[in-house]
C-alpha cells in the first residue's frame, strides 16, 4: 500500500473512532423532570463533543436545556445518545450512566 493510502486509512480510522452512540431505557416512573434535565445539560456541557439525544423522531442538543426539556422523556421510552468529537466515548458513557441512575 502506498503512503497516501496509509494516510487516508489513518484519517478515516480517526474520524470513525470519534463517534459514539448508546441506547438507554427510561425506567423512572414519571420520566425525566426539569431538574434531571438540568443535571444532564450540566454534565454534557463539560465535553467538547457535539452530543445529541434522540427520543423517537425528536432530536435535541444535550447542551441546551430548552431542547432537552422538549423531548418526550417518559417511562418505557428509549433514548439514543449520540456524540461526535474527541471525547465522544466518555461523553456517551457518562450520560448513559446518569440517565440510568435517575
Amino acid at each position: 500500500m502506498c503512503v497516501l493510502g496509509t494516510r487516508f486509512m489513518i484519517a478515516y480510522y480517526r474520524r470513525c473512532k470519534m463517534k459514539a452512540n448508546c441506547t438507554v431505557y427510561i425506567k423512572k416512573d414519571d420520566g425525566i423532570a426539569v431538574r434531571d434535565a438540568d443535571r444532564l445539560v450540566a454534565v454534557a456541557t463539560n465535553f467538547s463533543s457535539v452530543v445529541r439525544f434522540e427520543v423517537g423522531t425528536n432530536v435535541a442538543s444535550a447542551k441546551s436545556l430548552f431542547s432537552v426539556i422538549t423531548l418526550d422523556w417518559r417511562r418505557g421510552h428509549w433514548v439514543d445518545i449520540k456524540a461526535d468529537g474527541e471525547d465522544a466515548d466518555v461523553a456517551v458513557d457518562t450520560l448513559a450512566k446518569l440517565i440510568e441512575s435517575i
